[in-house]
Formats: structure tokens, C-alpha cells, sequence
């Protein structure tokens, strides 16, 4: 009888690890291999690292004509609106953490 609460804590741990992949914890949508991409990326990490909203709004209309001729794909420009809207509330920090993690999970293209 004392081994009958193992089975509904394994079951709950499971579900947390489910949770915390669907959450985010795995690999970030991919921005392609276009190095026009990848320097606006470059461009917006500086942006909200230096906290310029005039920057920001910049490399943000970029990136949106990047995606707009099909350079940036919808999952990553997805990705990086929120990071932008994030920015633009002030949220600096946040912004430029998801940003940087983003950025490091991208994979070389060869």
C-alpha cells in the first residue's frame, strides 16, 4: 500500500515535462538562411539592448518587409513581433533575453 502514491506522482511529473516543452523549451522557430535576415536580427538585438525605441521601430518595419518578400518565415516573424510589442511596452530585459535565446537557437544552415 505505501508504494500506491509513485504512480499519480510519476503521471504528474510526466505532465509537467509535456507542459514545460509545449511552453517553449524546445527550439525556436527558424529564421532561414538569408544573411539579410540574419543582420536585421543582429540590427534588433542592438535596438533593444540599447533601449531605442526609434531603432526598434526601424529594424522592426525591415523585418517586416523581409517577411513580406517571403525572406522571414511566419513562425520565426511570429516570434519576433512579440519580442517587438514586448520592447516596445518597455519591457527591455525580457525582450532582449527571448531575443538573445532566439537567437542562439538558431541552427547554421549548410
Amino acid at each position: 500500500m505505501r508504494y500506491s502514491k509513485i504512480g499519480p506522482a510519476v503521471a504528474n511529473g510526466g505532465l509537467w515535462v509535456c507542459l514545460l516543452l509545449l511552453a517553449g523549451c524546445g527550439r525556436p522557430p527558424q529564421m532561414g538562411a538569408d544573411e539579410s535576415v540574419f543582420g536585421e536580427v543582429d540590427a534588433l538585438y542592438t535596438a533593444v539592448t540599447a533601449k531605442r525605441p526609434d531603432l526598434l521601430d526601424q529594424s522592426f518595419q525591415r523585418l517586416t518587409e523581409l517577411h513580406s518578400s517571403g525572406k522571414v518565415p511566419d513562425a520565426a516573424y511570429q516570434k519576433l513581433t512579440l519580442i517587438c510589442e514586448q520592447a516596445e511596452r518597455e519591457e527591455w530585459r525580457p525582450a532582449a533575453e527571448q531575443l538573445w535565446h532566439f537567437m542562439r537557437g538558431q541552427r547554421k544552415s549548410s
